[in-house]
């Protein structure tokens, strides 16, 4: 008896795929580590925006630059919050990965379980037979000294 070729190659297409998830959860990681960069940055810029805003407060400025201020201000707020989305989304896709290397590292190993069975059944084939051989050689030769 010889072992199916089936349940290594269904083994091996389960592995290529935990890897292929490993490597979706990698890219998820470094975009969510790179929208936190991102975020800071943003919130980084903002505050020395802020910083001199407050400085230009105190000496003469006309309405159009306070406005202008304001108004640049508001556009980091906006970016921040669309960063904040991001990060949300990026989250979500990250769980949604996660759970898909979940189902694909469980489904390896299904497969490599049915593999290991089917190896277990072929040597107690393998020792069934070779039982019977022996068996029948010992029956041979006692009926040869008879």
């Amino acid at each position: 008896m010889k072992a199916r070729a089936a349940w290594p190659l269904l083994a091996q297409k389960a592995e290529d795929a935990v890897n292929a998830t490993m490597v979706e959860l990698v890219a998820s990681r470094k975009r969510i580590e790179h929208l936190q960069n991102n975020r800071v940055r943003m919130l980084n810029i903002y505050e020395d925006y802020k910083l001199r805003a407050a400085q230009a407060q105190e000496k003469l400025h006309t309405m159009s630059q306070t406005t202008s201020y304001r108004h640049y201000m508001q556009q980091l707020q906006e970016l921040v919050q669309r960063v904040d989305q991001d990060l949300q989304l990026a989250f979500h896709d990250q769980q949604q990965v996660k759970s898909k290397l979940l189902k694909a590292e469980q489904h390896l190993m299904r497969m490599q379980s049915l593999v290991e069975r089917d190896l277990e059944a072929i040597r107690k084939h393998n020792r069934v037979q070779d039982q019977k051989q022996m068996d029948a050689l010992g029956l041979t030769l006692f009926n040869l000294r008879s």
